[in-house]
């Protein structure tokens, strides 16, 4: 089972990758994510959730004009499809393992 911690982890190692290669974004955080699972345990997260997408989705658009490679731009368009129909920090989750197995080569 993965913990939150771990969860949040992962999201604060994605964001970073696209901090270094675009300062103008927010510094990660790992607090952000734990804030996003502790108010969908309590079904109230609707405003986290916003925030979140919208900032995987920045760093997606980092990714997506550093990376020239068409196959990985495809990964791109596809993995921001999938941020846009999120509900829950499960589908953010699966979103942030997607994004750090494409993420591989900016380390």
């Amino acid at each position: 089972m993965i913990t939150s911690e771990l969860l949040a982890f992962q999201f604060e190692i994605f964001m970073m990758k696209a901090y270094k290669l675009d300062k103008r974004i927010r510094r990660p955080s790992k607090a952000e994510f734990k804030n996003l699972i502790r108010a969908d345990k309590q079904g109230a997260f609707s405003k986290e959730i916003k925030i979140l997408k919208g900032r995987i989705d920045q760093a997606i658009e980092i990714f997506f004009k550093n990376d020239a490679n068409h196959e990985f731009q495809e990964k791109w368009s596809l993995l921001q499809s999938l941020n846009t129909k999120a509900k829950s920090s499960h589908d953010l989750e699966l979103i942030i393992k997607q994004g750090l197995e494409i993420t591989a080569q900016f380390k």
